[in-house]
């Protein structure tokens, strides 16, 4: 019994301490984000980047056609032609991103969708709304 005492103790010893507490939220807060870059910040970078090593492989005819004007410009302007370029191939890859995300979308409500257009009810969705409030 004395142990459960003490526990009890240096815990409330540690709560009290600000630098302790301090501590604590700093590692929880390390964890909280190093979960959300894990999860989804990664995730994403990896998909853009993929989109954008699409657009590289496939560019769009504007990229082709600064590329091809690059020969005939002066050497000083080549640094702002890449530059164009680089950001012509990073609107491409988020368009392609966009448009991908909407073929999600779209196929995702299609499957919702009944013959005489009455949709599907989510019940996994309405449980967990219900749970929140």
């Amino acid at each position: 019994m004395s142990g459960n005492y003490m526990e009890i103790f240096e815990l409330s010893q540690r709560l009290s301490d600000p630098v302790q507490v301090g501590n604590d939220m700093r590692d929880a807060m390390g964890l909280v984000t190093g979960m959300l870059r894990d999860r989804y910040v990664s995730r994403m970078k990896e998909a853009l980047t993929a989109m954008h090593e699409r657009s590289r492989a496939e560019p769009p005819k504007e990229v082709t056609l600064l590329r091809s004007l690059k020969p005939f410009m002066r050497e000083d302007a080549h640094s702002n032609i890449d530059k164009m370029t680089e950001m012509l191939l990073l609107a491409d890859a988020l368009t392609k991103l966009r448009e991908a995300k909407s073929e999600v979308v779209n196929t995702k409500n299609e499957e919702a969708v009944h013959e005489d257009g009455v949709y599907e009810i989510d019940w996994e969705c309405m449980k967990e709304k219900k749970d929140i409030y």
